[in-house]
């Protein structure tokens, strides 16, 4: 009998530890915002086209968009790339995609 009492007294206990635990959060999740928290309006400032790499040689231009391989004239999105240079692409909507500094090492 004396020993069931112990046995007994730790599995109650163990028990009610549980249910007062609280599950971890995660750093790394994105905050969830609800309800209504806008102050002004929006505006977006990324163009979702990312310029990862430039490769020029005597022969041919290619640009690393999104990480996809286009040469000059080749269209991104609908969009039509009209200059590659050292650091930057020339879209013919007028946006212009550079690279970032530390990647061209200015």
């Amino acid at each position: 009998m004396l020993q069931i009492k112990p046995f007994v007294s730790l599995v109650a206990l163990l028990m009610c530890s549980n249910a007062l635990a609280q599950p971890l959060k995660d750093p790394t999740r994105p905050a969830v915002v609800t309800g209504k928290q806008s102050r002004g309006p929006v505006i977006r400032t990324d163009t979702g086209l990312v310029l990862n790499s430039i490769v020029k040689s005597p022969q041919q231009s290619y640009a690393v968009i999104n990480s996809r391989i286009y040469h000059l004239g080749s269209s991104v999105r609908g969009v039509r790339i009209m200059k590659i240079s050292e650091d930057h692409v020339l879209l013919a909507d007028g946006r212009r995609l550079t690279l970032f500094t530390s990647v061209i090492g200015k």
